[in-house]
């Protein structure tokens, strides 16, 4: 998807559902957790030492469970509307955190600004030269030996690509373009970048693509039906047991790819 059609699009999403946005910085919401834990595992230095940016912040929910921890947090997102209510809801809830309105393929940031760089939902929209710049982007405002982190979703994530075709097929994707990714290695590489480790998280967070589709897909909603019926099924136990949820994604595939990545100690920008 182009620039201009990534924010065409998120501005008519945001204008509908801005006001829905709502936090729980106790980290109830099941997305958030699994960032959070994440964070926990692959940060290189404790997180009350680290400056951080979203690249693409959108709700900003994850980043107030993270701006509780960080020694400094920054939200952009091309969307001012978005963003006003971000900052909003921060102050509501007593989190520091700096806003700023901005394009992630030209961030008005100086260079080497953040020890972590990251965002979720946001590189699979672009493709080619356009994901290549964003990820550069991403790449020149952390410091160096900092680390990225960036959250997508995965091509072998099979019930969301499933929930995803179907909705497309009947015109009520509302999430634009889309381009589930396999891997960013080619990107990291050309941009001098060090992809540490990727694998993929969340089989279960599969389940509101998957439903979505269903609602909408006469031809094959009885085969979908049983797939989506075990999900519910076992989607109580699947958060008990990660281990359960992790031999799920190696079958049928995780919602993200999540893509661990270092920026060289040498690096000028």
């Amino acid at each position: 998807m182009s620039k201009n059609r990534v924010e065409t699009t998120w501005r008519e999403y945001w204008k509908d559902n801005v006001d829905a946005i709502k936090y729980d910085v106790k980290g109830a919401d099941l997305s958030s957790l699994i960032f959070e834990e994440t964070l926990n595992n692959l940060l290189h230095k404790p997180l009350d030492r680290q400056s951080v940016i979203e690249c693409g912040s959108g709700s900003g929910r994850i980043s107030a469970l993270v701006a509780g921890k960080a020694k400094d947090t920054m939200l952009l997102d091309i969307v001012e509307p978005v963003v006003a209510k971000c900052k909003r809801l921060f102050k509501e809830y007593n989190l520091k955190g700096k806003f700023i309105v901005g394009d992630i393929l030209n961030m008005p940031i100086k260079n080497n600004m953040f020890d972590l760089v990251w965002n979720s939902g946001v590189l699979e929209h672009f493709i080619g030269s356009e994901r290549q710049t964003a990820l550069e982007n991403m790449k020149r405002v952390c410091v160096p030996g900092g680390l990225m982190l960036i959250f997508t979703p995965s091509r072998k994530a099979l019930f969301y690509r499933f929930g995803k075709w179907v909705m497309e097929k009947r015109g009520c994707w509302p999430y634009g373009d889309e381009y589930p990714v396999d891997t960013l290695y080619g990107e990291c590489k050309k941009a001098g970048l060090v992809l540490r480790k990727e694998y993929q998280k969340g089989f279960i967070h599969q389940e509101s693509y998957l439903r979505g589709g269903l609602m909408l897909d006469k031809i094959s909603f009885i085969n979908a039906l049983v797939m989506l019926f075990s999900l519910r099924i076992i989607q109580p136990l699947l958060l008990r047991l990660r281990w359960l949820d992790e031999i799920l994604t190696r079958v049928f595939g995780g919602y993200l790819l999540v893509s661990v990545i270092s920026k060289p100690s040498d690096a000028t920008k």
